[in-house]
């Protein structure tokens, strides 16, 4: 599942939710495009993740 986190007066980041051990849980909350491990971990389809995901080395690549 797809969505963000927001604080009224604060801000907020998008989020990536996977079902983990029965339940759900989010496995990834950031400003930046999602984390290529992340997605490809939890398989996460272009269609709810997006076509970009980032490296560790600040790079971006296309997704899957």
């Amino acid at each position: 599942a797809a969505g963000t986190n927001f604080i009224p007066k604060c801000g907020g980041d998008a989020a990536l939710w996977a079902k983990v051990a029965g339940g759900w849980r989010q496995v990834w909350g950031q400003q930046t495009l999602p984390d290529c491990a992340v997605l490809e971990k939890y398989r996460f389809p272009a269609s709810v993740a997006g076509t970009q995901c980032g490296t560790p080395d600040g790079k971006t690549r296309s997704y899957p």
